[in-house]
Order: C-alpha cells, then sequence, then structure tokens
C-alpha cells in the first residue's frame, strides 16, 4: 500500500519550508547580481540568470525562482518543462515578493511587484 499524501504533515512542512528559504535567496542574492554584473534590466537571458545561480552557488532545483522574476511569461512558459521544481509563474513571483527582502523586483513591463 502506498502511503497517503497528507498536505499538513511533516514532508509538506519541510517542502513549503524550502520553498521559502530558496524564494529569499533568490530575491535578496539574484536581483542585485545581475544588476551589477550586465546592468540594470527587467529582464534577462536565461543563460544570464543560469550564470549567475552558479556563480552565487544557489540551489540550481530552484531556478524557477530566477525565471519567474527577471523572464516575461511566455519565455517562463517555454521553459517551465526543463524546471526541476516547477511552479506556476505566478506563484513563483508571489513566493518571491512575500519571503525576500530585496525591493527590485519588477514584471517584465518594468511594473514594481506582483500582477496575478
Amino acid at each position: 500500500m502506498t502511503p497517503r499524501w497528507d498536505p499538513f504533515g511533516p514532508r509538506a512542512f519541510y517542502r513549503r519550508w524550502r520553498l521559502r528559504r530558496a524564494a529569499r535567496a533568490y530575491h535578496d542574492r539574484l536581483g542585485p547580481w545581475l544588476e551589477r554584473r550586465h546592468g540594470a534590466s527587467s529582464t534577462y537571458s536565461p543563460a544570464q540568470i543560469e550564470e549567475a545561480v552558479a556563480e552565487l552557488g544557489l540551489d540550481a532545483r530552484y531556478i524557477v525562482f530566477g525565471y519567474a522574476a527577471f523572464l516575461d511569461e511566455k519565455t517562463f512558459a517555454a521553459l517551465t518543462p526543463q524546471m526541476p521544481q516547477p511552479l506556476p509563474f505566478y506563484d513563483a513571483r508571489t513566493l518571491l515578493v512575500l519571503h525576500g527582502k530585496y525591493k527590485g523586483l519588477n514584471d517584465a513591463a518594468g511594473n514594481e511587484g506582483v500582477t496575478p
């Protein structure tokens, strides 16, 4: 018999904790690094984001947060099948804004914050 998934059990708690922790790390470190390295921009290429993740030593399993922060929704959707931990675009952006401290996150149009 397979164990039943408990959405409120310790495994779910641990998964949520890891997501929040990764969102904070990506939000607080990725934006400033990209801005220093490639100049201020509302979007960056997937290659630039991947370079930053490797350079900063961020957990690449959660690159979904880097893509959600600095790619437009169409490009993000095209990369979703390749992501180790895929999340919907606006869910990832919401986690970034809720758990990060860096206030430079804009959407692709340059609007501050998240527009769900």
